[in-house]
Parts: structure tokens; sequence; C-alpha cells
């Protein structure tokens, strides 16, 4: 058998100790502002965490290993040297010449 609404709320549940939280101590939902707030704060500190570890393990990797390791950036491809007066040059060493042209 169940008991009526009006019986259930007389159970001692609703009376006895601890009583129920005043609702203005309850903790209110954080705004979007205070969410994005902290967000912030906790990627900043999951970066400064990384950073610190990247740090440690440079520390701890012997210094002739470090110097071994591929380097992290490839350098930029050499430039094309090109020749300065290239008739002049062509007419010094004979192979044209410069009278007929």
């Amino acid at each position: 058998d169940r008991i009526s609404c009006e019986d259930a709320l007389k159970h001692p549940y609703f009376t006895e100790e601890p009583k129920p939280t005043d609702p203005s101590k309850l903790p209110k939902p954080l705004s979007a502002e205070m969410r994005r707030q902290l967000q912030a704060k906790l990627e900043h500190e999951a970066m400064q965490q990384s950073q610190l570890q990247r740090m440690q393990q440079a520390a701890a990797t012997p210094f002739v290993q470090r110097q071994t390791q591929a380097p992290v950036a490839a350098s930029p491809a050499p430039m094309r040297q090109l020749p300065s007066k290239p008739r002049a040059a062509a007419a010094a060493a004979g192979a044209i010449d410069v009278d007929s042209m």
C-alpha cells in the first residue's frame, strides 16, 4: 500500500537534521564571462605546465645528445648567383664576338 502525499510530507525525513540549505547559500552558475575567464586561466596554466615539462626534459637530455639531434627548422634554399655583365664576361673569354652583335 502506498501512502498519501500528505502522509509523505509528514515523514521525519522532512523535519530531522540536517535542515535544507538556505537557497541564498547555494552556489550560483557561472556567467558566460566568468566561464571564459576560467577557460583562459586553465589554458594558460596548461601552456605553462607544458613549457615546464619541455624545459625539464631538455635539462635531463645530455648536452652531446642535444647537439646531435636534427634541427627543428629547415635552412632556406641557397640563392642562385647571376653573372654580372654576362656579355662582357663572355667577350673577355672569347666565347662571343661583341662586334658582330
